[in-house]
């Protein structure tokens, strides 16, 4: 092939398409790696946002039915609101809520304790003024929503409490209280999979798991699990929700990609992790695809090039044949040439000399 003309113009079509293939390549891996990374990034990011503001539309409608029945008690205007009152207050904002596991009042003056259930027990002793829902909507004067424990009420059901104040010529007269079972917020929270191998976790307010697909950092009654021992790497975005994503190894050692976003009701952080294999897979496809294109459209541009220098070549061709067959004759054909290039530059060199031959030979 390097004798012929041809066939060295068509090593350097397919040398310069290889080449142009190669930098194709790398410059479509680089780019497409870092832009598919990117947009899952952010993909992840809005999907952090977007369950976490789920989150806190639904707990913002709670918090409407504890203030609305707070608002209530103090509609009575007095300090020291009856019982059937109370209950019947309680008993209509119950109603219909779903998400409900109870909703009670608990005075400040005799430290009663009322719950919408007229039949519902109470524990012996229970001071609903020494409880943590009631000492913080005490202290910050406004509806709260407590972190998740597990109530003495519901046989140490874990909930998250809403509680808010009832005040009566600005003096605290009580509080409200409304528990919501967890298992609502965790099927939320589950319910996080937009694609293959994602999952969400929640974190209070106090940095520990309080939803995590890894059982051994699940809350239990004597125990939970600070964010901060179990995945320290996570630190910055507990601090930072939504300011980043990171990359990193999971608790089960692969590697994955997480976002976080703030839940501006409960203080806390709901997370999401994503595979960082999802983001290999779909860059690699994305890459094949556009190298294989490439190369298709560049086989196809080698051929019409071939097609074109072929054709181009074809009257070089016939020169050839016709210096041989018509000036030169067999002796050509004793003088084999090392290409192509060497044998013009023979046929030529015959032709320029015959011909003047000849033309001195008719002069004379």
């Amino acid at each position: 092939m390097r004798k012929t003309i041809k066939g060295r113009l068509t090593m350097i079509v397919i040398l310069i398409m290889f080449i142009v293939l190669y930098v194709y390549a790398t410059v479509v891996i680089l780019v497409t790696d870092d832009k598919v990374t990117m947009l899952s990034q952010h993909e992840l990011q809005l999907q952090a946002d977007r369950y976490a503001e789920m989150i806190n539309t639904e707990m913002e409608k709670e918090k409407g039915y504890a203030s609305g029945a707070a608002s209530a008690i103090s509609a009575l205007q007095t300090a020291k609101p009856d019982e059937a009152s109370i209950r019947n207050i309680l008993v209509e904002f119950a109603a219909g809520q779903k998400l409900l596991l109870n909703l009670y009042y608990g005075a400040a003056d005799d430290h009663s304790f009322y719950q919408y259930e007229k039949d519902a027990t109470t524990p012996e002793g229970y001071d609903p003024t020494a409880r943590g829902w009631y000492k913080q909507a005490a202290a910050a004067g406004k509806t709260i929503v407590t972190d998740p424990y597990f109530d003495v009420l519901k046989g140490q059901q874990m909930c998250t409490t809403i509680a808010s104040p009832v005040y009566h010529n600005n003096q605290l007269i009580g509080v409200v209280g409304l528990d919501i079972g967890i298992e609502s917020i965790v099927a939320l929270v589950d319910s996080i999979n937009y694609t293959k191998g994602v999952y969400g976790f929640l974190i209070d307010s106090t940095g520990h798991y309080v939803v995590h697909p890894n059982d051994a950092w699940a809350p239990t009654q004597q125990s939970s699990t600070l964010v901060s021992d179990a995945m320290p790497v996570l630190e910055n975005l507990l601090k930072n929700p939504g300011s980043t994503t990171l990359k990193t190894k999971d608790y089960n050692g692969s590697m994955v990609h997480f976002a976080t976003a703030r839940i501006d009701t409960v203080g806390g952080v709901l997370g999401i992790s994503l595979p960082a294999s999802y983001i290999d897979v779909v860059a690699n496809s994305m890459i094949i695809l556009s190298i294989v294109f490439a190369a298709i459209v560049l086989t196809i541009a080698s051929l019409i090039m071939l097609k074109v220098i072929s054709s181009m070549l074809k009257p070089m061709e016939t020169m050839k044949v016709f210096i041989k067959e018509k000036v030169v004759g067999t002796s050509a054909d004793e003088k084999p040439a090392q290409n192509e290039v060497k044998e013009i530059e023979y046929l030529i060199g015959e032709l320029q000399n015959r011909f003047i031959s000849t033309i001195r030979m008719t002069r004379d």
